[in-house]
């Protein structure tokens, strides 16, 4: 919608507020003289990005204008949080307000570990629905659908743990061997020690004889620890 503040009387400053329709922003705008189709020059044509409510002032002319808007869709992205040991390929990574699915991912092969699904989760105040309204999608999934939903959207991997797997956060206190004493979590299999973890941007310690640590066991549910 365009608002037309007032008077509109010849030579004063008009204010027009635009108010873009849900999932577009403003891609153009122009203010015309009706005796002449003379562009009238007119405040700030920088638009926003995020289809945000804005204003815009012009000198009235002694005749009426005329008054364009046009707007385009907003690109939303599509995010994927994985370790960095996973790969994502083959998916939605944007869509927009008349998109009405996303392709993702339905399996993952990770070492120890087997692949739960996803939850989805996007800001405040977006509107429509994704996979019908439910937060969470299940293993297998390759699409969900989407209604005339916007704002960014997030979706991160869930995990179980094979058996034979447990973590232990570290608390290096070497510094000579690494930079700073940043918590990491490295992961050990049965009879084959500590094996160290690049699957994501933490640190991630082997453990050797002259590298003191302090440890703090985290135990899955479900586990105990026997040795």
């Amino acid at each position: 919608t365009v608002a037309v503040s007032s008077p509109t009387t010849t030579g004063t400053k008009v204010t027009l507020t635009v108010t873009p329709p849900t999932g577009k922003k403003i891609a153009s705008l122009t203010v015309t003289n009706v005796t002449d189709s003379s562009s009238v020059s007119y405040t700030s044509t920088t638009f926003n990005t995020d289809g945000s409510q804005q204003t815009f002032t012009y000198t009235q002319p002694a005749s009426g204008v005329t008054v364009e808007v046009n707007y385009v869709n907003i690109d939303y992205t599509v995010s994927y949080v994985v370790p960095a040991s996973v790969t994502v390929s083959g998916t939605s990574t944007s869509y927009n307000i008349d998109s009405t699915s996303l392709t993702i991912p339905g399996a993952f092969t990770r070492t120890g570990f087997t692949f739960d699904g996803w939850t989805i989760s996007r800001p405040e105040g977006s509107s429509g629905t994704v996979n019908g309204g439910s937060n969470t999608v299940a293993a297998g999934t390759t699409s969900i659908a989407l209604n005339k939903a916007t704002g960014n959207i997030t979706l991160t991997a869930k995990w179980t743990a094979t058996s034979n797997q447990m973590w232990v956060d570290i608390k290096d206190k070497n510094l000579t061997a690494n930079s700073s004493g940043a918590l990491g979590t490295a992961t050990f299999t049965n009879g084959n020690g500590i094996t160290k973890e690049t699957e994501d941007s933490a640190a991630r310690y082997y453990i050797t004889g002259d590298n003191a640590a302090n440890f703090t066991v985290a135990v899955k549910p479900g586990y105990a620890i026997t040795s």
